[in-house]
């Protein structure tokens, strides 16, 4: 029979994105179980931006940061509205490759994912690419942001 941990470790949201590699955090001491809404939020991110933009870049993707609890992402200095508390946001890890970030952002809008936010961060030399799925609130068309941190 499996636990819970296991049953969440092995579940595919989409045919490369496990619910184990979305909910990862470095802070292991730290609960950072999705509630039912946040992961069928994860599910839709996984299947409408995710998976869309592996299958465009035809090679993986490392996601750094999907959801967060409310004490994963105070750890981390979040922002306090932020699209990865309900699980509508994700972190891909670029390293050092700016021209991988940007390449990935464009694939993004040319591909015309359901986004409300495409930024591009950078701390050190190290860059990601942050992308929110858009909800029916979100009224904004996503603009691509270049930030340093």
């Amino acid at each position: 029979m499996q636990t819970d941990e296991q049953e969440q470790s092995e579940e595919m949201l989409s045919a490369n994105f496990s619910l184990q590699e979305l909910t990862r955090t470095n802070h292991s001491e730290l609960d950072n179980t999705p509630g039912v809404t946040e992961k069928e939020n994860l599910r839709r991110l996984a299947r409408l931006v995710l998976q869309p933009l592996r299958d465009a870049w035809g090679q993986p993707l490392k996601v750094n940061s999907a959801y967060r609890s409310l004490l994963v992402n105070t750890r981390v200095r979040g922002a306090h509205n932020s699209y990865h508390l309900r699980g509508l946001a994700a972190d891909i890890d670029c390293a050092t490759d700016l021209a991988k970030a940007m390449r990935l952002a464009l694939i993004c809008l040319d591909e015309r994912l359901p986004l409300a936010e495409v930024i591009i961060s950078k701390q050190g030399a190290h860059y990601w690419l942050h992308v929110a799925l858009r909800t029916g609130d979100d009224r904004k068309t996503p603009v691509l942001t270049v930030a340093h941190y």
